[in-house]
């Protein structure tokens, strides 16, 4: 009966064995499981950090470049010929002889010298376009040293330093537009000491020269002054330096067109 007893004790205990062999092997295969999951999210997360960095260095070159390209258009250097058609256009110069060319124009208004001698293909220089804006404007001529035409163009706020090395040429069109701008807006001696007739209307110191424009006996002004003006009304314009117009004007006949009052009429003495 003893030898019964032993043998089944051996045999549980061998049963136990077995089991705990078993629960170590799914232990073992849990981890290993595990691991590789572990292996596999870290490879997709160095992947996305990867990519990540690669988009967007290619994005910061991209506008870097974009950049660039924008400063160095902004930049460009005009022809002299460019200067000189910008200028003809924004002063409203009108063109009656088709055949001139624009250093002819340039010529007849005093912009440039008689005996200047321009290759309007050549890049214009800071020099070129300070002169030729400013005598545009008739407070400086053609004539007028460099330093005269500089100072000028410092005191009329077109340049904000008589260094011409620190004048941009690429800044061209806003040469032009601000000594157009000081032109169109200069300021005169008033009249206080002249007696003008009764009758007379004196619109100098309401306008300035870029106010108005004259075409042989055609004078156009701004609209609004329809209801001070009528025929044989006589009126006095502000002075333009670069044309040598204005003074006084007597109306023959007084019509609105396209927004602007057409004046008939032709010179006359107001005082």
């Amino acid at each position: 009966m003893s030898g019964n007893i032993l043998r089944k004790t051996t045999a549980f205990v061998l049963s136990l064995a077995a089991v705990a062999a078993s629960f170590a092997a799914c232990g073992s295969e849990s981890s290993s499981s595990s691991s590789s999951s572990s292996a596999v999210e870290t490879t997709a997360a160095e992947t996305t950090v990867e990519e990540t960095t690669e988009s967007e260095t290619e994005i910061t070159t991209t506008e870097e470049i974009t950049t660039v390209e924008e400063t160095t258009e902004a930049q460009e250097i005009p022809s002299k010929g460019d200067v000189l058609d910008l200028i003809i256009s924004q002063f409203g110069i009108v063109i009656t002889d088709s055949s001139k060319s624009n250093t002819d124009i340039a010529k007849d208004w005093e912009i440039i010298a008689n005996d200047a001698d321009i290759d309007t293909e050549a890049d214009a220089d800071p020099e070129f376009i300070i002169s030729a804006a400013m005598c545009a404007t008739g407070f400086v001529k053609p004539e007028n040293t460099l330093d005269e035409i500089l100072e000028c163009a410092v005191e009329k706020n077109v340049i904000e330093t008589a260094d011409i090395a620190a004048v941009d040429a690429g800044k061209y069109a806003d040469i032009i537009e601000a000594a157009k701008y000081s032109w169109s807006h200069q300021t005169f001696e008033n009249h206080s000491n002249i007696t003008f007739q009764d009758n007379v209307i004196d619109f100098s110191n309401e306008l300035s020269a870029g106010d108005y424009t004259i075409n042989g006996d055609s004078i156009e002004l701004p609209a609004e002054y329809a209801d001070k003006i009528e025929a044989g009304s006589v009126f006095i314009l502000p002075k333009d330096p670069a044309t040598g117009e204005g003074g006084a004007y007597k109306a023959e006949s007084v019509v609105i067109l396209n927004d602007r009052l057409v004046v008939n009429g032709s010179k006359t003495d107001a005082e």
